[in-house]
């Protein structure tokens, strides 16, 4: 039996880049690989990951494979992937650029700046195949591939299919429509522009709507929380916007099923998983075009690449007016997800991209 080593720098549960590594290692499984996680650091309820000292013993034969996701700076993991001799698939999940960070937390913006400085070492390592979240996570390393090297992609897993089960019957409502923004709470995801979309909403538009933010704090960003509570405070937005921390994945569940529409503002995504959770719903996007974002939402949602909250606030408010329109692009977001991003859609680009005829036992 081939084995395969599936390799993240950290194994954590209910995080997206660890779900795909997660439902990674259970597709080689079921098509004939020995396949296990290896990481530094982490804990999982799931599965147990093995210490990467223990990679070069498991993954030793030249039919073996070596499936690394990189999504940060480690050094030692990226040494001890380039010591294998077996074939070398790598996964792109992007890294933050570190400015991203810098004014709020000089641990998040060290880590990125270690991660994009070790993009080109990673991209020049001898892959025979390069795949990516997105076109635009495979455009950040294309050039400093080798020729040689298969690219393709193939977006991530994902934990989808458990909230669509726990989707509950009767929805809980408000007196007022609610939107919906899901990340963590981080500079890159661009909390203060939606504050003041919210703000041009509430008060210049005079649409009562409240905005459930829902992400895990990070504590590394104190200063950040608390500078998004005083906005929330000088924008007169207290009885509007809700922070609700991280939500359990019942209670994500139902807000995905009973807000009015989903927003994103982030500054920074390699893909953006709650887009497509968003769209499993039902719920109408409206997002800001940055990054990978575009490329995700396709033509299901509405993208703005204008930093204008203005015009995302009139956007919303035509939105939560037609019920019409929120139908049809909830309808639209359904088909992309089925069509594009459901499990079993990924699981088969997984396998074309890995060579389907080499995957077999």
């Amino acid at each position: 039996m081939p084995r395969a080593a599936v390799i993240t720098p950290f194994f954590v549960d209910r995080d997206a880049v660890c779900n795909d590594v997660f439902h990674s290692a259970r597709v080689l499984r079921e098509h004939g690989w020995d396949a296990r996680v290896f990481a530094v650091g982490g804990h999982s309820e799931r599965e147990r990951a093995r210490p990467i000292e223990e990679l070069a013993a498991f993954v030793r034969a030249p039919d073996d494979l070596a499936y690394f996701h990189f999504s940060t700076g480690r050094r030692d993991v990226t040494d001890a992937v380039a010591a294998l001799r077996c074939r070398k698939v790598l996964k792109f999940h992007n890294v933050t650029p570190p400015e991203m960070f810098s004014m709020w937390s000089d641990e998040l913006a060290e880590a990125s700046r270690l991660g994009r400085a070790d993009m080109p070492l990673v991209a020049r390592m001898e892959w025979e195949a390069a795949l990516g979240d997105s076109a635009y996570n495979l455009s950040e390393i294309e050039a400093d591939l080798a020729p040689k090297v298969r690219k393709a992609v193939v977006p991530p897993f994902h934990e989808t299919d458990g909230l669509l089960a726990l989707r509950p019957p009767s929805p809980s409502r408000d007196e007022m429509p609610r939107l919906l923004t899901v990340g963590r709470i981080v500079q890159s995801k661009g909390h203060p522009f939606l504050l003041r979309v919210m703000r041009y909403l509430v008060h210049d538009l005079g649409v009562r709507a409240g905005l459930d933010i829902v992400g895990k704090p990070d504590h590394r960003v104190l200063g950040y929380m608390r500078n998004l509570a005083l906005i929330v405070r000088e924008y007169g937005l207290e009885p509007y916007v809700r922070f609700v921390g991280e939500a359990s994945a019942e209670a994500l569940a139902d807000r995905y099923a009973s807000c009015a529409a989903f927003i994103s503002t982030s500054e920074h995504e390699g893909f953006c998983v709650p887009v497509i959770e968003a769209m499993a719903f039902g719920l109408p996007v409206v997002a800001l075009g940055t990054t990978a974002v575009p490329e995700t939402v396709g033509d299901a949602g509405i993208v703005w690449e204008e930093r204008d909250p203005r015009r995302f606030a009139l956007t919303v408010q035509r939105l939560l007016a037609s019920p019409e329109e929120r139908a049809w692009l909830g309808n639209l977001g359904r088909e992309r997800f089925a069509a594009r991003y459901a499990n079993p859609v990924i699981e088969r680009s997984l396998l074309a991209a890995l060579g389907a005829e080499r995957v077999t036992a």
